[in-house]
């Protein structure tokens, strides 16, 4: 059984960008540009926009979204793959400055089931029963099970919304979660068997923090994290497949928008999906100059000419000082380099700094905006 078209694609900023912290809207603009602004997005596809989070690009750095094509798709796989193609038409995509605008090429598409490139994105394999059965098998029998959003959701606190608001940083509703995974289980996937009753939710644990979004005028409110329900039974095997699914299409408010994708830890539907960013914090981290500077700086100094034993007198450093940096820094590189981020509820996205000082990591790269709220 056919369910699922999964294609991840590259993008080549030739003039670099700036983002704010949800990506969303701006992906959002970017495919509807190229799709010649059409009166709605195309039905039963789906975008993830792995990159939110981080607001700086510089010239010819690479940028990565995800497409989810259902079967009965408004517009296929080729269809995608053609417009994409296309240079940037709307007012929006030709102002100077737009994200994804003038300068953003399409370089290559990925088969996300299968991890290969292809030229044609309608040559994509598609995801089968068979294999999220078999990406599912291991969460089948758990009493415990992590959600890791992908995308952001936003929240809704004006008392219309009220009845639709059911998890934020302080609140999660863990009934409303699998409410809303059955729902889009039979919206998007109707061929499936109906889902029995929902197991019960005795504990959630609420990894989710606030990553608001403030534009000229407005702030959108949202959060990022993990969730992790506590079930009163094992779960079964459809519901296992069903928490599988949904997370291709999300669980937020707006599906249209991007929002509410999410992964099942240890439950990857494919090697490939979901797609990671082209550079995580960490690794943009390792890569940053700081830490070359601070080296260049010493070196400047120059080694004591043994007028002192700590070289503190002549401003320098002595040769061993010298070798024990250079080798912590290195150290420092390769951690940061397979370094995972994870949220820190406990202390939230905005990190305190006392008496002026700045934790040495988030200066290694204050230059994104995000990493300069926060603290993990």
């Amino acid at each position: 059984m056919k369910l699922a078209q999964l294609l991840v694609f590259r993008l080549r900023l030739d003039r670099g960008a700036r983002f704010r912290f949800f990506h969303n809207p701006t992906v959002y603009a970017y495919l509807m540009d190229r799709l010649g602004t059409p009166p709605t997005f195309p039905k039963r596809c789906f975008f993830l926009a792995p990159e939110s989070g981080r607001s700086c690009y510089e010239p010819g750095d690479e940028y990565r979204f995800g497409l989810v094509l259902l079967p009965g798709a408004e517009m296929d796989a080729a269809g995608w793959g053609h417009r994409l193609r296309r240079g940037p038409r709307s007012p929006w995509a030709l102002k100077r400055g737009a994200p994804l605008g003038q300068g953003a090429e399409l370089v290559e598409v990925v088969d996300g089931v299968t991890g290969q490139v292809v030229h044609d994105p309608s040559d994509a394999q598609w995801l089968t029963l068979r294999q999220v059965e078999r990406a599912a098998f291991g969460l089948a029998g758990q009493q415990r099970v992590t959600l890791t959003f992908q995308s952001p959701l936003l929240i809704l606190r004006t008392p219309v919304h009220t009845s639709r608001f059911f998890m934020d940083d302080r609140v999660v509703d863990g009934a409303t979660v699998l409410h809303r995974v059955r729902a889009r289980v039979h919206e998007h996937f109707p061929g499936l068997a109906p889902l029995g009753p929902a197991p019960a939710v005795e504990g959630v644990v609420n990894g989710l923090v606030r990553a608001d979004a403030k534009y000229p005028n407005k702030t959108l409110l949202g959060s990022v994290g993990s969730v992790t329900l506590e079930l009163g039974e094992p779960l079964s095997a459809p519901w296992a497949r069903a928490l599988v699914l949904a997370g291709l299409v999300g669980i937020g408010k707006s599906t249209t928008m991007g929002q509410g994708r999410y992964g099942v830890e240890g439950a990857e539907p494919t090697a490939a999906w979901p797609p990671q960013p082209a550079q995580t914090c960490c690794e943009r981290a390792a890569r940053s100059s700081v830490v070359e500077r601070v080296l260049a700086s010493m070196r400047t100094a120059g080694p004591d000419d043994g007028g002192s034993d700590d070289g503190c007198e002549q401003g320098g450093v002595t040769e061993r000082e010298l070798e024990g940096l250079m080798a912590r820094s290195s150290a420092l590189r390769d951690a940061l380099a397979r370094g995972r981020v994870g949220a820190a509820p406990s202390l939230g996205l905005r990190a305190s700094v006392s008496g002026g000082a700045v934790d040495p990591l988030v200066a290694l790269a204050l230059e994104d905006r995000f990493l300069q709220q926060c603290c993990y």
